[in-house]
């Protein structure tokens, strides 16, 4: 989702779901920095956003922001970690790493992620770690015509390879 659309949805439902009643936008700026436009990680921060204005008549506090990033902050670290579960320790890491120099947004083509891997395993361990990591939702395909993939934060400690065309 482009960032324009993002800042939209986060603050209609802010201030449509929430019934915010102060100014939205430090919040919108906040959680969008969080969510990267992913749909997913936007309703994973709205809602506790909407639950905490309806708890708190509606008004939005820094330290009431701070409260919602930090909880879905692990929320998010955890959701990752479940994701990223069953796959080897040592082949995450090691997959990660050939994400470590793709800026964060940019792509890199599956031809590129099997043979990086094929430099620690072999031709069929890479192919099988790539379709494990699709299967676990670590990598995802962003579109078939493609094939390219992103990395995003977590799973590793701190890192996950996950993907999606930009």
């Amino acid at each position: 989702m482009d960032k324009e659309s993002e800042s939209a949805v986060i603050r209609d439902w802010l201030t449509q779901a929430g019934g915010a009643v102060d100014d939205p936008t430090p919040w919108i700026e906040s959680i969008s920095e969080q969510t990267h436009g992913w749909p997913q990680h936007i309703i994973s921060y709205v809602k506790p956003a909407e639950e905490y204005l309806n708890s708190n008549h509606h008004r939005m506090t820094d330290k009431g922001l701070e409260s919602i990033l930090k909880q879905c902050a692990e929320s998010r670290k955890d959701y990752y970690k479940k994701r990223a579960k069953g796959i080897d320790r040592k082949k995450r890491v090691s997959l990660a790493r050939k994400f470590a120099n793709v800026p964060v947004g940019k792509t890199m083509e599956h031809e590129d992620i099997i043979s990086a891997l094929a430099k620690e395993y072999s031709e069929e361990e890479s192919g099988k770690l790539f379709k494990e990591a699709l299967e676990r939702e670590s990598l995802m395909i962003g579109t078939t015509e493609t094939m390219m993939f992103r990395f995003l934060p977590f799973t590793c400690g701190s890192s996950i390879a996950t993907g999606k065309t930009g």
